[in-house]
């Protein structure tokens, strides 16, 4: 199911609901165009799993140690019928001296991890095999006040950075700020679209309340980078889980899981790779072999060639006179014919066996 309005009644609340809806943030994108909201998993994994969309997905954990909280970060992929491209954890609270513990790859992935040195903060970043992957260290330079992971990867058919942080609660809003503000401004520099996604531990339902918060977010409207979850994540219907990305709107689903991992909610991005597809009902034409003799098209073949006219040594005239041959004695042989329902199902299976073929050898 879909609940739009309201959450589950473990998940505590200091103020009803009800009152909290995608409008709770007028200075961020326009929920009509990308609208946020609460999914079971079972909703979740038909998103995964459409023929329309074909979406590529980015989910984000905060796990509050992924040692205590392990056995439910498994437990929450194996009921995915479709593991998502990328799987972000946040506040795995894994220092040095514990990182040998958890270095096991998840099955057809890769991944990438910085540990803290303090008692919380700590990522682990799962990333599909067929995904490019590659660090980049240069974008977490001066940041104090949080910690943050950075790789660039192609997803939904684009180039783009994807940056996970973690800001401890106590630290200064402002300097972190300043930090957010200069990293969009290189980013900015590069060209490249971005998806940044985290726990901020910035609540975005304050921003009325809160200068600083005000400010956090006109940092990113700045430079075009939308945050697309609107409704509360945590504890106290706050919105401390933030995802941001420069993707165009009309393309991305984001949402809300409902899956206590931790006293946060799960949050992801659905980006739409491909819209609906309409059926093409021309004819699919191929040349029909059924009735060809290789031997006899050989014999013909070497015989027409054999009495082509001379082009006075100019090698161009005489590609062009020999692939004409070729072309009209094939069209002879076997003629141009639109396939039928089954021969397209046929031709579709040799088709993809073929490529099978060329990615093995």
């Amino acid at each position: 199911m879909c609940i739009s309005d309201s959450l589950p009644d473990n998940f505590d609340c200091d103020h009803s609901t009800s009152d909290i809806t995608y409008n709770s943030l007028p200075l961020l994108s326009d929920p009509s165009d990308c609208e946020c909201k609460y999914y079971d998993l079972h909703v979740f994994n038909s998103f995964l799993t459409s023929k329309t969309i074909t979406p590529a997905c980015i989910v984000h954990v905060n796990i509050k140690s992924l040692k205590k909280n392990l056995d439910k970060l498994v437990n929450f992929i194996s009921d995915m019928t479709k593991s998502p491209a990328i799987i972000a954890v946040s506040e795995t609270k894994i220092n040095k001296k514990q990182t040998h513990f958890f270095q096991t790859k998840t099955c057809g992935c890769n991944f990438v991890y910085a540990d803290s040195d303090q008692k919380a903060g700590g990522f682990r970043v799962y990333i599909k095999n067929n995904l490019s992957l590659q660090r980049r260290s240069d974008i977490c330079d001066g940041l104090k006040d949080a910690e943050s992971l950075w790789v660039e990867t192609n997803i939904g058919g684009r180039q783009c950075v994807l940056g996970v942080i973690y800001r401890h609660p106590k630290y200064d809003c402002k300097g972190f700020t300043d930090y957010v503000s200069a990293t969009l401004h290189y980013l900015s520099d590069k060209r490249l679209p971005h998806i940044i996604c985290g726990d901020i531990n910035i609540n975005l339902l304050q921003h009325t309340s809160s200068s600083s918060v005000h400010k956090y977010i006109e940092a990113y409207e700045s430079y075009n980078c939308q945050q697309i979850i609107t409704r509360p994540t945590a504890t106290g219907a706050s919105l401390v889980d933030h995802f941001y990305t420069t993707f165009d709107l009309e393309k991305v689903i984001p949402g809300i899981l409902i899956n206590f991992l931790s006293d946060n909610l799960p949050i992801f991005m659905l980006i739409k790779t491909n819209a609906a597809k309409i059926h093409d009902k021309k004819p699919i034409i191929k040349s029909d072999y059924t009735n060809f003799g290789s031997e006899m098209f050989r014999e013909i073949i070497s015989h027409k060639f054999q009495h082509l006219p001379q082009t006075e040594g100019n090698p161009s005239k005489d590609l062009n006179q020999a692939l004409k041959v070729l072309g009209d004695s094939l069209n002879q042989h076997a003629p141009l014919k639109n396939l039928s329902r089954s021969k397209k199902k046929l031709s579709k299976t040799m088709d993809n066996n073929w490529s099978l073929q060329i990615n093995q050898e």
